[in-house]
């Protein structure tokens, strides 16, 4: 018998925010489906869950393409932190502490692995559109070393991670393909499916955010994340909670990445005297499997059987 238990209802009023009542269990598979396309490797064998994933779409009908970034061109990921250094001069403050080699090794080489596996999966039909962000399928210590590092997102006084920040940056702003599919097939009337693991997750949070900003329907909007570390501060939450009334994070209890930039804000601002505060918000769906190593419980394999096999 799986070694899987649903979580009170106590859980979920601790850590939930507004009711999501138009995300249903349909939703929630097609949200790891696309999760698990975006694991999609243009050089290695997909594995049975992604090759599932992927002919589940194609037989509902969508016209989906993935987006890669380009893993040679090291240089505009360099460029990238330093724009984004310009939107925060409270973090160029808090980097300028740290030697140049430093400054290169938390913006730079850090973050450099996240970015040049950029990867979106996105997919069309009539009018919906799914967004799916690729993350870390192992325990990475990029979310935490850099988690001390919060920016200004999109001139709103909230704060968000610099690392999940850049990423979406990355996408929105630098890969001209995307922002061509987005243009074409994201429009006012479109009803918008946005999703993501890990990293991914936390990026897919920003998405719906960045595009509220841009003036997106908050109400066409279903965000539905798995595994997702909380994204940016008590301000950032407070913001969007209301907006993003349609908005489902999935979690395992015991997956270390979820709670991670939480606690590692606390214990910036604990022991280093920089405080720094990260929140969850959204409605909390939370799971507890024990039956899988430490790596293995944050896997989006994991979270997809999950989903999979709820009824």
């Amino acid at each position: 018998m799986k070694n899987t238990v649903k979580i009170s209802s106590i859980l979920s009023l601790i850590f939930a925010g507004a009711a999501s009542a138009g995300i249903n269990t349909e939703d929630k598979k097609l949200a790891i489906s696309a999760t698990e396309a975006a694991y999609h490797s243009k050089t290695i064998e997909d594995n049975q869950y992604i090759k599932e994933s992927i002919s589940r779409i194609e037989e509902d009908g969508w016209r989906y393409e993935f987006f890669f970034a380009k893993e040679s061109d090291e240089t505009q990921n360099i460029l990238n932190k330093a724009k984004i250094m310009t939107k925060s001069p409270a973090l160029q403050n808090a980097l300028n502490q740290y030697s140049l080699e430093n400054q290169f090794n938390y913006l730079g080489n850090g973050m450099q692995g996240a970015l040049l596996g950029t990867q979106v999966f996105a997919a069309k039909k009539d009018n919906k559109a799914i967004i799916a962000f690729r993350g870390t399928d192992t325990i990475s210590n990029v979310i935490v070393d850099s988690a001390a590092f919060q920016v200004n997102f999109e001139q709103t006084n909230t704060g968000v991670h610099a690392g999940f920040y850049s990423y979406l940056l990355d996408v929105v702003e630098r890969d001209t393909n995307f922002a061509n599919w987005l243009k074409n097939n994201v429009n006012k009337d479109t009803q918008l499916l946005i999703t993501g693991h890990s990293l991914g997750a936390a990026v897919a949070t920003l998405m719906a955010a960045y595009l509220i900003e841009q003036g997106f329907s908050s109400e066409k909007i279903k965000l539905i994340t798995f595994a997702e570390p909380a994204p940016g501060s008590e301000a950032f939450a407070q913001r969007y909670a209301p907006l993003l009334k349609n908005y489902v994070w999935e979690a395992n209890i015991p997956d270390p990445v979820v709670w991670s930039t939480a606690i590692a804000g606390d214990l910036y601002t604990k022991y280093m005297h920089h405080k720094v505060s990260y929140h969850h918000f959204g409605q909390f769906n939370g799971f507890l499997n024990t039956s899988q190593s430490a790596i293995n419980i944050h896997s989006v394999d994991n979270y997809y059987n999950q989903v999979m096999t709820e009824i």
